[in-house]
């Protein structure tokens, strides 16, 4: 059960107190994105989500720690509920990140325009496209690309 009985969960560190970084939102297992455990009860997930067929659905769930950069969802168990597909966690391990959210694409951004720059990439392998919200893509497709194209890249 989680708090309030909703659906998402509290995260903790699994690195000792000697491990974390210090990064503005405190002390943390990572040093770009950062979790938050402050439940807000109002908040709702943005844009849409869709369906296993690509039909557009609402969720209707209320609630979640819209602070945090990661997912604090249960497992993907079931690849119908539009919910699970682009929230739940993969491989009951990976709590994803909360690409929906302008911080994290900022960041995600940041972090594959550097990649380009500095290794010279061409391409990214996308592996779990039905798990990513189309919204993350319309903003990062197009600021990739543009990064590429000031580089000279095709």
């Amino acid at each position: 059960e989680t708090e309030g009985g909703l659906r998402e969960y509290l995260l903790r560190p699994r690195k000792s107190v000697d491990e974390l970084h210090w990064t503005p939102a405190g002390r943390q297992p990572y040093m770009d994105f950062w979790y938050n455990n402050t439940w807000d009860p109002d908040a709702k997930y943005p844009g849409t989500v869709y369906g296993q067929h690509g039909e557009a659905r609402e969720d209707e769930g209320r609630g979640t720690y819209s602070s945090s950069d990661f997912h604090h969802n249960g497992d993907l168990q079931d690849y119908y509920d539009p919910f699970q597909i682009h929230y739940g966690k993969l491989y009951g391990t990976m709590d994803d990140l909360r690409l929906e959210h302008r911080r994290v694409q900022a960041k995600y951004i940041a972090m594959t325009n550097a990649l380009i720059s500095s290794c010279d990439v061409d391409g990214f392998r996308v592996d779990t496209p039905m798990q990513v919200p189309l919204v993350f893509y319309k903003a990062w497709v197009p600021a990739v690309k543009a990064h590429a194209k000031s580089l000279g890249k095709k």
